[in-house]
């Protein structure tokens, strides 16, 4: 198996990037997703200098501090900040988001990216809004041809639609039922993309990101079916005052030494998966 190990949130914060740079310096990592608006981002540039042979995606943003964007309304609250992942996904379940302003923000993004100098291997969305209705459809405009694109679907999980479950909170929180929409969503996206990007056999990683263990990355690495798979990770360092939420859990460090330790790499030695760049794959 040839197997995309690939850290998410690159430039969200500084102590991200620490992290996440230094499970590149011990070599099983090689793909990075990156965030362009937010606090992490020069810091980003500058460690990048150092690792040109890393695959650069770009992470697509709609729920995280400001759009790049000029002009938009219903994605933004009344300060000019992006709605978060709770109501972004409620308003655009309601049907209450304008989709040419999610074009307009993307593409903005994916300028900001390539005006940088930077070289996209793959395209993801950040919390997977990539894949979320109506916002697929917009992805697709923006995003080039046979571009890599992460497929968050993982097999042997049913597919069950949101509406089955009672509210965003939970279903965004409850990372096993947030599996079985993804699932669905992708089902759905396949039908919108029509074979227009590359994308991988099978997809892991999600249910991790809240209480990662070695057991549970190497049990889901075992369970990917497929010649090529990715597995998504959130690796962090010790993180300050300025460093979102979502950096400030123990967790981040924790994935951090997991993808740094030897006992990842005898196991994946002996799987045997090979951990590869999406630049292995154009």
């Amino acid at each position: 198996m040839q197997l995309l190990l690939t850290a998410d949130d690159a430039g969200i914060d500084p102590s991200r990037n620490r992290g996440i740079f230094r499970a590149l310096e011990a070599g099983l990592l090689k793909n990075i997703s990156i965030i362009v608006n937010q606090a992490g981002w020069q810091d980003l540039l500058v460690r990048l200098k150092t690792f040109a042979e890393v695959a650069t995606g770009l992470h697509l943003n709609l729920t995280a501090g400001r759009p790049l964007a000029s002009g938009l309304s219903t994605l933004v609250d009344p300060e000019g900040k992006f709605f978060n992942k709770f109501e972004l996904l409620k308003k655009v379940l309601e049907g209450s988001i304008e989709v040419q302003e999610v074009r307009k923000e993307f593409q903005a993004q994916w300028d900001f990216f390539r005006g940088a100098g930077l070289s996209a291997s793959h395209f993801d969305g950040h919390h997977h809004i990539h894949v979320w209705p109506g916002i697929a459809q917009v992805f697709a405009q923006v995003v080039p041809h046979r571009a890599w694109v992460r497929r968050p679907c993982k097999k042997g999980i049913l597919a069950i639609g949101p509406q089955l479950y009672e509210g965003t909170d939970l279903l965004l929180t409850d990372l096993n039922r947030l599996q079985k929409v993804l699932n669905f969503w992708c089902l759905q996206s396949d039908g919108i993309w029509q074979r227009q990007f590359r994308t991988v056999d099978d997809f892991g990683g999600a249910s991790l990101s809240d209480a990662p263990t070695l057991g549970g990355f190497q049990r889901e690495i075992a369970n990917l079916d497929g010649e090529v798979c990715e597995f998504m990770c959130h690796p962090g360092d010790e993180w300050d005052e300025d460093s979102v939420r979502f950096s400030k859990l123990m967790a981040r460090q924790i994935e951090r030494d997991i993808l740094c330790s030897a006992e990842l790499k005898l196991f994946l030695r002996n799987l045997p998966a090979n951990t590869v760049s999406y630049k292995d794959l154009s």
